[in-house]
């Protein structure tokens, strides 16, 4: 009786599991001098990108992170046609901080996180925010002030908590909300990273070749490996003409190719733990084109 007791039990249970392996758990996706040369310079209008994310959600998709800014409205068909598309498959997208933007658009509350007691290595009042028309369909809004080790898990925006782009992402993977203890760990699905007192995690970036890639033309014409998008989460940058160039252990690289190693080497440095939180949350489905790489701060590199 106790045996089958415990086999309805285990049955019972969500199926969530922490993969641990970037490679199993995401699938990258660039647009690329290939890309360009059938499209015309990027950035294109966004019908493309919603193409791209219905082919994402048409291929069993966990999720998608856009690694552009959305901050600033394009042609009407096309915002509108890529915030339906946003609405098929968890998207992530993300934000920086920017004191200079004199009219940022609105954060919604749902993307910071409760309470004050989180210190952070950055912090801002204004910055390069999605617009509503996307951000209100959007998965998460998530930041990325960084460009080395180590890298801020929260900032402050406005006096309030956000998350870095890295935790999003394990989240959205793992299918849990993150629970973190301030300057002491993060905590997803069983698996723990240390924070130091500014709650930032220290990332070594992996020796061997970077993560397998796949070029933008496959997932519109849909020649990419349905494996490559069933339960993965679809990364989404650029690596085209435009992108400026980054020093890493592997030599020169686009900055969104350095962003996907910084991201596996977060992924994959979870270790298992006893966990703090019994009842973490799962997450909730619906819980810019425009230059970055200067100043200290790395994220997407792109155009408004």
């Amino acid at each position: 009786m106790t045996l089958r007791i415990t086999i309805l039990l285990l049955l019972a249970m969500p199926n969530i599991s922490f993969g641990g392996t970037f490679e199993r758990d995401f699938t990258v996706v660039y647009i690329t001098q290939a890309t360009e040369t059938k499209y015309g310079h990027f950035p294109f209008d966004r019908s493309l990108l919603a193409q791209a994310v219905e082919k994402a959600a048409d291929g069993g998709a966990k999720g998608v992170i856009i690694k552009f800014f959305l901050d600033r409205s394009r042609t009407a068909e096309g915002d509108h046609r890529l915030a339906t598309a946003m609405a098929r498959v968890p998207v992530l997208l993300q934000a920086r901080l920017d004191d200079s933007e004199s009219a940022p658009n609105p954060l919604g509350e749902r993307f910071t996180l409760p309470g004050s007691s989180f210190k952070a290595a950055v912090s801002g009042n204004s910055g390069w925010i999605p617009l509503p028309e996307f951000s209100i369909p959007a998965h998460d809004v998530c930041f990325v002030d960084f460009d080395s080790s180590p890298v801020p898990i929260v900032e402050t925006y406005q006096g309030k908590t956000v998350k870095s782009l890295l935790a999003c992402a394990a989240e959205l993977a793992v299918g849990l909300k993150a629970v973190i203890r301030p300057a002491k760990d993060i905590s997803i699905g069983g698996q723990t990273v240390l924070l130091d007192s500014l709650n930032r995690v220290i990332i070594t970036l992996p020796h061997e070749k970077p993560p397998a890639s796949f070029d933008f033309n496959s997932l519109l014409d849909g020649s990419i490996p349905a494996s490559a998008l069933r339960n993965r989460v679809v990364i989404i940058g650029y690596d085209g003409t435009s992108i400026p160039q980054v020093s890493s252990p592997l030599g020169t690289m686009g900055a969104h190719r350095l962003f996907v190693l910084m991201l596996k080497g977060f992924y994959e440095s979870m270790t298992p733990h006893k966990p703090v939180a019994t009842d973490a949350p799962k997450t909730d489905a619906h819980s810019s084109d425009k230059q970055l790489f200067a100043a200290g701060q790395f994220s997407s590199t792109l155009t408004k």
